[in-house]
């Protein structure tokens, strides 16, 4: 158990200074930015921060499942798309 707790702790860090490095990259370029980690459902969460900043606009990247992969593996955009209380940019992920 205690592994799996530091393992979890690694991941998080990891998911935290990815967050602090690219709110610097934009604050350098003269974007506001403001940033949280959250534990649960992504779409939902996504929705309800939104919410709570009174955010103008969600910008989310999608990878363009369809059918039967969007069904079984779920769409966090396709969420964020339908149950937004603002505007969407939804932006698909180049072919390899």
């Amino acid at each position: 158990m205690r592994a799996y707790a530091e393992q979890w702790e690694s991941f998080e860090q990891k998911g935290l200074d990815m967050l602090r490095h690219l709110t610097q990259v934009a604050t350098d370029k003269g974007v506001a930015t403001e940033f949280t980690q959250a534990l649960g459902d992504a779409g939902r969460a996504i929705c309800d921060l939104a919410k709570d900043w009174q955010s103008d606009l969600i910008v989310v990247g999608r990878r363009g499942l369809k059918g039967l992969s969007e069904f079984f593996l779920g769409s966090v955009s396709n969420y964020v798309l339908h149950n937004a209380h603002c505007s969407v940019l939804a932006i698909q992920r180049p072919n390899p």
